[in-house]
């Protein structure tokens, strides 16, 4: 059912709206943000099938960013076990302090 309503979005994202159906339409889709971003949101939630989450959570952490990667910068990390390659990479990162 997604699929089918995403299909719907992409007619209203590619095409011009020309009958007073198709008007109709665009306004049930208007207080939601328009066929753009429900066509975004779509992508996203289809994006969520195969385990992918970030699209979802995306919009909710991005102004946060910055704070994460100082997060990671003050805190000392060590393996659990004798992997040693994520604790590595955050070590070099950190030392970028390029965020």
């Amino acid at each position: 059912m997604l699929g089918v309503f995403t299909n719907v979005l992409e007619i209203f994202v590619d095409e011009p709206i020309n009958t007073e159906v198709l008007g109709q339409v665009n306004q049930v889709f208007a207080p939601a943000g328009g066929a753009q971003q429900l066509l975004n949101e779509c992508e996203a939630v289809n994006a969520y099938k195969g385990n992918n989450y970030l699209p979802l959570v995306w919009r909710f952490y991005k102004s946060h960013r910055r704070v994460f990667f100082q997060l990671l910068s003050a805190l000392k990390f060590s393996s659990t076990t004798s992997e040693q390659s994520v604790v590595d990479a955050l070590k070099q990162f950190t030392s970028l302090k390029a965020y």
